[in-house]
Parts: structure tokens; C-alpha cells; sequence
């Protein structure tokens, strides 16, 4: 199960990255984006990652970006689907 808590002082918007072995070309599947406000903990519901253990990948990769701006990013660049979902409408992205 991939959980997620917001301990930031404002409202955040998560977006991720996985290997889906069945996507077709480019093997990572982006799913975003996830809104948390402040204190808020929660688990994406996500089936293929219900056991992380089972992924065929241990490599995930994420964004984060606050209401004021602030962005939790890593090296690699990838484009986000655009707009907000909530958890129980997750866009699909391979």
C-alpha cells in the first residue's frame, strides 16, 4: 500500500511514477495528481501497488507541489497530467 501524509503548512498536490510492465514503449505509468490538505494522511488507491513487495520495479518516482509554491522534486524529467484528481478518479498515463 503507497501512503501519503501531508505534514506541510498547506495544501499539496502529488503526482507519481511507477513501472507498469504492461505499458507499451516507455514502461512507467504516471498517475496524478492527489490533493492533501495540511495533516491529512492517506493511501492512494492504486491496486497494482497494493503490495509493494510484488512491483516489478523498486523504483518510483514522484512531484509534489504546495499552495505556496514549494516543490519536493528529484533529477529526472517527466511531463504531469494536468489538473486535479481526487483518490477515487485516478487518470491513467503510460
Amino acid at each position: 500500500m503507497f501512503i501519503v501524509s501531508n505534514h506541510y503548512g498547506t495544501n499539496i498536490s502529488f503526482a507519481l511514477q511507477y513501472h507498469d510492465p504492461t505499458c507499451s514503449g516507455d514502461t512507467f505509468r504516471m498517475e496524478g495528481w492527489f490533493n492533501f490538505v495540511p495533516g491529512e494522511t492517506n493511501s492512494l488507491n492504486i491496486p497494482y501497488l497494493t503490495d509493494l513487495r510484488n512491483a516489478n520495479d523498486p523504483y518510483f518516482y514522484y512531484f509534489v507541489i504546495a499552495g505556496d509554491g514549494a516543490v519536493w522534486a528529484g533529477p529526472y524529467a517527466n511531463n504531469c497530467p494536468h489538473g486535479v484528481q481526487p483518490l477515487h478518479k485516478r487518470p491513467k498515463s503510460c
